[in-house]
């Protein structure tokens, strides 16, 4: 009986032990990889971004929308329909409805927070035409504030 009570007493030792928090003993070799491949991600796109300036730079013609989701954001609508979220527009140009041309460089493999079309690294604006602007706010109102 002596040693049914000692397997009993091992068994539960060992159950217990087993539902310990590991996430004091630090990250696991899985968590370890994930964090280093978001960094390399991020450096990666660092990178791609830097070396953008040496890629083929093409002109869009299109207008600026405000979009509300993911905390608000200007996003690039081509008159063909392509959608692009600039990178490097000039804070003048964040205008609803502004009507204008980009010259800069699509950059296909960089991802944002918008998951929305293309980001676009902005080299310059031409032809603007500010006779469709809106009213929308430049970012979202809370409701507190109205």
């Amino acid at each position: 009986m002596k040693g049914f009570f000692i397997v009993l007493l091992c068994a539960g030792v060992m159950a217990v032990s087993g539902c310990q928090d590991d996430s004091a003993q630090g990250p696991t070799q899985a968590q370890q990889v994930n964090e280093t491949e978001s960094v390399a991600t991020s450096s990666e796109q660092s990178e791609l971004i830097d070396n953008a300036k040496g890629e083929e730079m093409i002109s869009v013609t299109g207008k600026i929308e405000y979009k509300t989701f993911e905390g608000g954001f200007y996003a690039f609508i081509a008159n063909d329909g392509r959608q692009f979220t600039p990178q490097g527009l000039a804070p003048e140009y964040q205008q609803d409805g502004l009507a204008l041309t980009l010259t800069g460089t699509p950059m296909p493999n960089i991802m944002t927070t918008t998951q929305f079309g293309v980001v676009f690294l902005v080299d310059s604006v031409s032809d603007v035409d500010q006779s469709k602007i809106s009213d929308k706010p430049a970012k979202p109102v809370k409701p507190t504030e109205l």
